[in-house]
Order: structure tokens, then C-alpha cells, then sequence
């Protein structure tokens, strides 16, 4: 194991060490290699159209959307209902929870619990999110960015995710999306924003103008034809002695 750790490290090196430039989508990698571009996973922002300039319901619903043959999926979901749900429940009787993806495991579409509505694959996940207030994506394992965190965010809704789910995205916490590691902070967070539909409001406005910034393709293409010119310009001019 030891040989084939010091092979891939003289093998990575040997081929970072060729290239001219590197273009990196993971803040990780960002911060241990020097002299490379960050460019966030884009996406055609405009396709995403906001209900109602980012109106939250009187009684909000919360939501999960994502496939749940992805092990931490399911395995989030679970703690969610297991650590979390019941004592939502309890504080909030009316509160409605609509989990939509495919590939549902049979412990949750045979699920009974009142006000759990188990949709399934839905046919536009778009709509979906339209329809719905507030994201949960409790993940506990994984890596890289959400792309379905971005996609509500890019919809105006307030995500109620954790650290893990939340790695990747240029977040401020608070102030367009909502932090929450533990079942007793997930509990007191969601019963807040739900009795607060401005400050929902405020936070899905401000996570859509995170997404305008920094996801949107074309910005990103922007950022992107930049930094290919600085790299043309600069080896035009190193001189090169024969």
C-alpha cells in the first residue's frame, strides 16, 4: 500500500508539473495546490424562474429532493426522521414534509407518518421546489458540491443543510442558507424559520443572488476565457535561450 501511495504521489506530481494550468471545481483541492483557478459547478441560472419574487407560504413546507440510491441520501433522510422529525412534530403538529427522488428504498414508501408525504420521482423537479418552502439536506457523509442545494438556492428557497452538505459552496451562514450539524440546532432552526416567512424570504433571495454571482454559467465562462488570456499572455512573454 505504502509503494502504491508513493507512486500516485510522484505520478500526480510528475503530471502537474507538465501542465500549463489547472481549473479546479473543489474548494479542497483549492486550498492545498497553488497557482490554479477555482471555478464553481455552473449552471444556466435564467432556467431557474422564482414563485412569486421568493414568497413563502403562511404555512410553509418543508422538502427533500435528491435520489436516494446515493447512500448518503438515504442515510441522511434517516437520521433526519429518526433524530429530528418526531420532535418537530411534537412543536409544530401542522408542519407538512414532502420527500421527492427516485429510486425510493421500500422503508420509506412504506412509511406511515402523519404529515410525511412520500412523492417520489417527480416529473419536473423544478416544479417541485416551486412548490415547496424550505430544503432539508441533512448530510452526514459524502463529498463534493450539491448540485440540488444549488438548484434551490438558484429557485430563492432557504436550505437547511449541514457542514457536509453544505461543502463547496460559497455560503455565509445566516445570510443565504441555514447551518445546522446536530438534531437539537435542526429542531430549534426549522421551528424558527418557519414562524418567521420574511426571514425565509430574505435568506432564499439572498442564496438566488449567490447563485446569479457565482454559479451562473455565463459569469463563469467570463471568468474562465480570463484566465486562459493571463496564461496566453504570460508565455508570450517568457524568452527562451537556446
Amino acid at each position: 500500500m505504502e509503494k502504491y501511495k508513493e507512486f500516485l504521489k510522484e505520478y500526480s506530481g510528475a503530471i502537474i508539473g507538465a501542465l500549463v494550468a489547472i481549473v479546479i471545481l473543489c474548494t479542497n483541492l483549492y486550498r492545498l495546490i497553488i497557482g490554479v483557478i477555482l471555478i464553481a459547478v455552473g449552471m444556466f441560472v435564467g432556467n431557474y424562474v422564482q414563485r412569486n419574487k421568493y414568497e413563502v407560504k403562511e404555512k410553509p413546507t418543508l422538502y427533500h429532493i435528491g435520489s436516494m440510491n446515493w447512500m448518503p441520501n438515504e442515510e441522511g433522510i434517516h437520521w433526519f426522521l429518526k433524530n429530528v422529525w418526531d420532535k418537530i412534530a411534537k412543536r409544530e403538529s401542522d408542519l407538512i414534509l414532502n420527500l421527492a427522488g427516485r429510486h425510493m428504498p421500500k422503508w420509506l414508501t412504506n412509511l406511515r407518518k402523519k404529515n410525511i408525504n412520500v412523492v417520489g420521482e417527480v416529473p419536473d423537479a423544478r416544479e417541485f421546489i416551486r412548490n415547496n418552502d424550505i430544503a432539508i439536506v441533512p448530510l452526514l457523509s459524502g463529498s463534493g458540491i450539491r448540485i440540488k442545494i444549488i438548484e434551490s438556492m438558484a429557485m430563492g428557497r432557504t436550505v437547511i443543510t449541514t457542514m457536509v452538505g453544505a461543502e463547496g459552496i460559497q455560503y455565509s451562514e445566516y445570510e443565504n442558507i441555514i447551518i445546522a450539524d446536530s438534531p437539537a440546532k435542526m429542531v430549534e432552526v426549522i421551528c424558527k424559520i418557519i414562524k418567521e416567512p420574511q426571514e425565509a424570504e430574505r435568506i432564499g433571495k439572498n442564496a438566488r443572488k449567490l447563485v446569479e454571482d457565482i454559479y451562473d454559467n455565463r459569469k463563469i465562462i467570463d471568468r474562465l476565457l480570463i484566465f486562459y488570456d493571463e496564461i496566453i499572455m504570460a508565455k508570450k512573454e517568457v524568452t527562451h535561450i537556446n
